[in-house]
């Protein structure tokens, strides 16, 4: 099965990691501030739990992280498509 999202999940992992550090704030910390208890966070940080949708954009929020970059993908775009680009 191929899953290309599986490697944005792990670089959002480690940005979280860095950020965390960073900000010298424990995992039971992290843990906290999305109602998790320190085990289950850092099962989160090594891989082996992964959080809902709504945890995990609360705790990059919490720490500072943009999930997404705001600015919209151009992929295959052909200038001479007869499309014109909107900026």
């Amino acid at each position: 099965m191929n899953t290309p999202w599986k490697s944005d999940l792990l670089v959002l992992q480690a940005r979280i990691h860095k950020a965390r550090k960073a900000q010298k704030i424990t995992q039971a910390q992290a843990g906290a501030i999305i109602g998790m208890t320190e085990r289950s966070y850092r099962d989160f940080e090594n891989g082996h739990k992964d959080l809902s949708a709504p945890n995990l954009f609360q705790l990059a929020a919490a720490l500072g992280i943009r999930v997404f970059d705001p600015t919209p993908e151009k992929k295959n775009r052909k200038k001479s498509s007869g499309f014109k680009e909107v900026a």
